[in-house]
């Protein structure tokens, strides 16, 4: 059960004989996380906690009881709108989560099985997560806090600019996997619009013999080939830039070094990251290549779609930060290297500098929205 304390508060809201309310929430690898708005006044907002939810089944039970929870609050709490991210593609408002374990019925979930006092047929979204971030990004943008976050890289390469461009923004993060979303503008439309994108599973291009990683990496891929596709097929992005391409990276440089093997049900990416900022060898290894990767990728997609900004969110960028900047010489230069140098020279990349969740910044934001649309 939610903090029910906190969860009162929203008494303070109530117009007339009603408390009309907004809810975003945000669905994790192991948690679910849940913000309450006052419909009128977007700027009140109440985080009242987080519930484990590993299975849908526990998704729909925890939201039942958060519903139970309001109304005995109040038996007049009214829902105008609400959003809830998940990682995984969306259909038919249907969500396949992917950073779970288990069959596609088990990890499936649609909005008519969710509670529907509050999360109202007409007036729910599904987002991906980093559709959600992005929309957290216009958010934290309107409300003028946007570039307080962020901190821009290479700015010997790159002129100083918005972290959301006036024209197309790509939106990435590394977790559980790997997420990309593009904000766009557009004079058909007052607001960006956010696409969401599987571009995460993008297959890795292999270096050419004469460059000077070609050896290594060439390797490298190989190991990760043989390992997930039984050495028939490139990587993707994916399986490097995410918490089980840590892993498997840490594998392989452990297994270079000790001729140890360990288990990958035995690696902590976590633990990793924190090995890794301290100095040990494969660990530094594993995580250089992690990012590494992440700007090879990112210079793929700043170039494929045209952006005039880069923005590496979450609170993975934001714990790594000082290994990332031990680096950094290493990721321009990554990132720059490209056969149409003029492609992506004016091209901002921003490092997100501080633990904001942009993810249910963006739920909340939505959910807004969707209250707000005409009938």
């Amino acid at each position: 059960m939610f903090d029910f304390e906190r969860i009162q508060k929203i008494k303070e809201w109530k117009t007339n004989d009603s408390i009309p309310i907004c809810i975003g929430c945000d669905v994790g690898i192991s948690v679910l996380k849940v913000r309450l708005s006052d419909f009128n006044n977007p700027s009140r907002f109440i985080d009242i906690g987080h519930e484990k939810a590993n299975t849908t089944y526990k998704i729909i039970q925890v939201l039942q009881d958060l519903q139970e929870e309001l109304l005995q609050v109040d038996s007049q709490v009214i829902c105008l709108g609400s959003a809830i991210s998940f990682a995984g593609p969306i259909k038919n408002n249907t969500v396949t989560i992917t950073n779970w374990n288990g069959s596609i019925e088990d990890r499936s979930l649609s909005i008519s099985q969710l509670p529907s006092s509050i999360f109202p047929k007409e007036r729910s979204v599904f987002l991906n997560d980093l559709e959600a971030c992005a929309y957290g990004i216009i958010a934290a943008k309107e409300q003028g806090i946007l570039e307080e976050n962020f901190a821009q890289l290479f700015e010997d390469k790159a002129p100083e600019g918005p972290v959301l461009s006036n024209e197309r923004t790509a939106i990435l993060a590394m977790g559980s996997g790997f997420g990309v979303a593009l904000i766009a503008r557009t004079p058909l439309h007052d607001k960006p619009v956010v696409v969401p994108t599987e571009l995460r599973h993008i297959q890795i291009p292999p270096r050419m013999e004469k460059h000077k990683m070609f050896a290594e990496e060439d390797d490298l891929l190989e190991y990760i080939s043989k390992c997930n596709y039984q050495g028939r097929l490139d990587p993707e992005y994916e399986d490097i830039c995410s918490a089980r391409g840590i892993k498997i990276c840490y594998q392989y440089y452990h297994l270079k070094s000790t001729g140890e093997k360990i288990n990958l049900d035995k690696i902590d990416p976590a633990d990793i990251a924190q090995r890794a900022i301290r100095g040990e060898r494969d660990a530094h290894d594993a995580l250089k290549t992690h990012y590494l990767y992440y700007f090879r990728a990112a210079k793929t997609i700043a170039s494929s779609l045209s952006c005039q900004s880069i923005v590496l969110a979450l609170a993975n960028q934001v714990k790594n930060c000082p290994f990332v900047m031990s680096i950094v010489e290493e990721l321009e230069d990554e990132f720059y290297e490209f056969i149409r140098p003029d492609c992506i020279c004016g091209t901002r990349i921003y490092s997100q500098t501080s633990l904001l969740n942009f993810n249910i910044l963006g739920t909340i934001y939505m959910a807004h929205a969707i209250a707000n649309m005409a009938e």
